[in-house]
């Protein structure tokens, strides 16, 4: 598969995601309209229900066979103090969230402060799975992002901590010890 066809299979199935997004951007360099076969990179913008802000996501297609999904919330939420706990409630996310079929995974860039969702993605899969491609890299993160939305929330403003927010999530997926 070539990355023009990888690109329209993209846009062809992001209409039928279960999770609409709300604003669509083809990023280019110009100000010249833009010629989709000629856009490497996609800016989705989703308003996703029971989340503070915006999630937003790039799609990046590259000629080496592969694409990048990077999905993370806007604006920018953890206050630089409580970062230790946002790490460690991700990481949690991440050992929690695998058996759910995601193709990628949580991390917090302790630089920016930004939460995001990462996934790479061959054009052969895309191309065998479409629609589970599209499901395990931009559906199930988003619903991901809404259940821990709360306590992520809460534990990266220090309102809660750590373990209170691995609690409420273990509460939400149904997790025993």
């Amino acid at each position: 598969m070539e990355k023009n066809d990888a690109r329209n299979l993209v846009i062809r199935e992001m209409k039928n995601c279960t999770i609409v997004p709300s604003h669509l951007v083809y990023l280019n360099t110009t100000n010249k309209p833009v010629d989709i076969t000629q856009i490497d990179t996609f800016h989705y913008e989703f308003d996703v229900d029971r989340f503070p802000g915006q999630l937003q996501m790039t799609v990046a297609f590259f000629e080496d066979g592969y694409f990048d999904f990077l999905m993370y919330v806007h604006p920018v939420i953890v206050d630089r103090q409580h970062v230790v706990p946002v790490v460690r409630f991700i990481n949690f996310i991440n050992s929690n969230f695998k058996p759910h079929n995601c193709s990628g995974r949580f991390y917090v860039d302790e630089e920016s402060l930004d939460i995001a969702f990462v996934a790479r993605q061959s054009y052969t899969t895309l191309q065998e799975h479409p629609a589970n491609c599209i499901k395990n890299c931009v559906s199930a993160p988003i619903c991901f992002f809404q259940d821990m939305a709360d306590p992520l929330y809460m534990v990266s403003k220090g309102s809660i901590t750590y373990e209170q927010a691995t609690l409420h999530m273990e509460e939400i997926w149904g997790i025993s010890k």
